[in-house]
């Protein structure tokens, strides 16, 4: 995600008199800071070109990687957690405070590292409790633990981080998520079945149908930080065999329509669809400013799924 300015406004007046109060997140228009600070651990970097690729354990293939995509950072706040093992996966894309170019890679570092302890401590269900309620109560326990590190963590201050957190069960597929990271569930005959919606000041406008500027979705309504709380979003899709499941931070939504991430993947195999959405937006983000077509440079993540689940053996 783009660095971000950070201003609290305890009211905002719109046109049509409608009062609101909430955290308004702003990327900058800086200029990007050109090294890695060097008390923050670098996040590991899975170059889009040369994604790792992993089967998962109830069927179906990961692909999957994060880098400081073009003409942006000389570092990754951007960060992908795969879990093959236990079919549950993310992507956080880390947001600087005010004078903090720092804070947004060390938000990523701790939510990455409490989600990983989660999804390897994810069991099913012993009857007495849903799935459901065993997936909300882990990724709540992970923010939490998140927030209060990054609360007493003075290299965070003011940043954050936003992200889709995502697990499969049987057929199920479990989805949290809090700001701009997006997940796409594209059918088998080419359709978009879901999509989950930004936490942005644009979308919020639309509920309340006040006019929306084009820098509306550069401001984020929700995200993990040590300074506020913000609730979480989840919803359940049921998984059909042929589903292909795209998850990416703002790196490749802002470069990319969801219709364009469709049309670009449509009747490729799972490689050669990752391959198309790097180099696509790669040529976004390379392109100059002046042009009409230019992309807006950032970090770049990106997990592809395709669930195929495992065939039942014929009765005998």
């Amino acid at each position: 995600m783009l660095g971000v300015k950070v201003a609290r406004l305890s009211t905002i007046k719109y046109s049509k008199t409608i009062m609101f109060e909430w955290l308004r997140i702003k990327k900058s228009t800086e200029k990007p800071p050109t090294e890695i600070p060097p008390e923050v651990d670098e996040i590991d970097t899975i170059p889009l070109s040369a994604p790792k690729v992993a089967e998962g354990k109830i069927g179906g293939t990961f692909v999957f990687g994060t880098d400081k995509g073009f003409n942006y950072k000389k570092y990754n706040e951007d960060a992908v957690v795969v879990d093959p093992e236990s079919m549950a996966f993310a992507v956080i894309d880390g947001m600087g405070g005010m004078g903090a170019e720092k804070s947004g890679q060390q938000a990523t570092n701790i939510l990455a590292e409490e989600f990983q302890k989660v999804f390897e401590g994810l069991e099913e269900t012993n009857g007495s409790e849903s799935f459901k309620e065993i997936f909300e109560t882990a990724i709540g326990k992970a923010q939490e633990s998140a927030r209060e590190r990054m609360k007493s963590d003075g290299r965070v201050g003011e940043g954050g981080a936003v992200y889709v957190a995502a697990k499969i069960h049987k057929n199920e597929m479990h989805i949290a998520h809090m700001g701009d990271a997006k997940l796409v569930v594209i059918g088998q005959d080419g359709a978009i079945r879901f999509a989950t919606q930004d936490h942005n000041l644009a979308n919020e406008k639309q509920k309340t149908g006040l006019s929306i500027s084009p820098e509306d979705k550069a401001f984020v309504t929700r995200a993990v930080r040590g300074v506020d709380a913000f609730d979480i979003e989840f919803n359940k899709i049921i998984l059909q065999k042929g589903d292909r499941v795209i998850v990416a931070s703002d790196g490749l939504w802002d470069n990319l329509e969801p219709e364009e991430v469709l049309s670009i993947t449509s009747s490729k195999n799972i490689k050669e669809a990752f391959a198309q959405l790097d180099a696509e937006t790669k040529l976004r983000m390379q392109r100059d400013d002046s042009s009409p077509d230019a992309g807006k440079p950032d970090n770049r993540s990106l997990i592809i799924f395709d669930y195929l689940p495992p065939k039942v053996p014929a009765a005998v």
